[in-house]
């Protein structure tokens, strides 16, 4: 895919062709940042810790789900003591969708496939966005709570 052009690198794509131009184009942009040394060391380094050593702690953060982090999420104000422990881990286990909700105990093989339906609406799928947002009974039930607590949200 290359070759050493007296010190310097020269990324070839040649064997791209077709539909998988954009692939080449995409891939040449990202290999043009790196710079080879002809004379230098091979070496590995894991990328994802500042030593550049391989840790399992750093594997598993890449491997763990993390959905929260491209929203710039902030899980701070549910461990400050502001709300209950109990809400506290439910709010936590929502936006990490970690819910046991009908579709995930489906998939674990716990309930039958007939049976992930919201049992409120009963039309959707029960996942977590679904419970939270976009049932519209559930919403119904949320604003009656509201009301009925006095809450300005």
């Amino acid at each position: 895919m290359g070759m050493w052009k007296g010190y310097d690198w020269i990324w070839l794509f040649s064997t791209f062709a077709g539909s998988q131009h954009w692939f080449a184009r995409s891939l040449y942009a990202i290999l043009s940042t790196v710079h080879l040394d002809k004379d230098g060391e091979d070496r590995l380094i894991w990328k994802d810790n500042k030593t550049g050593r391989f840790s399992v702690k750093s594997l598993c953060g890449l491997l763990s789900p993390k959905p929260y982090t491209n929203s710039g999420f902030c899980f701070a104000w549910i461990w400050k003591g502001i709300v209950p422990p109990k809400v506290g881990i439910f709010c936590w286990m929502a936006i990490i969708n970690r819910i046991n909700t009908r579709c995930m105990l489906v998939r674990r093989g716990i309930l039958g496939i007939s049976k992930s339906n919201c049992p409120i609406c009963l039309t959707e799928k029960e996942l977590v966005d679904h419970i939270l947002l976009h049932c519209h009974k559930h919403c119904i039930i949320w604003s009656k709570i509201i009301k009925w607590w006095d809450l300005d949200l």
